[in-house]
């Protein structure tokens, strides 16, 4: 397939949207993550982009003076067939925050124990979830808790929610099973 590069200011939101719609990064509640390295990304399967004024200020922050170029995330056109080589292109994500609520029992727990599982849709991966595997019989969804940490220049961490329980110290039996209740449906603190 022949590309070209997105010239400077012809970068609409459908050409963004295409670009990045293999992200999958935070397309609903259910379903939301962060980007992991991109050094295994393969540069033929992204395009260019001339943006200079966002070149400029990428640069101007001191952790990104070497940048030389933008480019868009790895994408290639998808055929009717879920097996083609397209639907390995993309960028790998890893799920974020990594504490999940059950939305049934209100459990909470890392995404990576063993009482919660992903239902991969290989034919629309948009569609898959993560449910909690041992709830009465049930699988009901999990979602992201809605605190996390963050410092003073903007990296995001997972609440340490153990620690705040047992005020820094271990789990005196070890079991930890938290929950985390929802009183309303408003979005606000005064809610949990």
């Amino acid at each position: 397939m022949l590309r070209r590069p997105v010239e400077s200011g012809q970068y609409t939101a459908g050409a963004l949207a295409k670009a990045c719609r293999r992200l999958g990064i935070a397309r609903s509640t259910r379903r939301t993550g962060n980007a992991l390295d991109i050094s295994g990304w393969n540069i033929h399967d992204t395009e260019s982009i001339d943006e200079p004024r966002l070149l400029s200020t990428v640069r101007h922050m001191p952790e990104c003076a070497q940048v030389t170029e933008l480019r868009t995330p790895p994408w290639v056109e998808e055929t009717q067939n879920p097996y083609d080589s397209w639907a390995w292109v993309g960028v790998p994500v890893h799920p974020f925050p990594r504490w999940m609520r059950c939305t049934r029992c209100s459990w909470l727990a890392p995404v990576d124990y063993q009482e919660f599982a992903l239902e991969v849709n290989r034919y629309r991966p948009d569609r898959s979830y993560w449910y909690h595997d041992k709830c009465h019989g049930l699988r009901p969804h999990v979602v992201p808790t809605r605190f996390m940490v963050a410092c003073s220049s903007g990296h995001l961490d997972d609440f340490p929610w153990a620690a705040y329980v047992h005020r820094g110290g271990p789990c005196p039996d070890g079991s930890m099973v938290l929950e985390l209740r929802e009183a309303g449906q408003a979005n606000r603190a005064a809610d949990v």
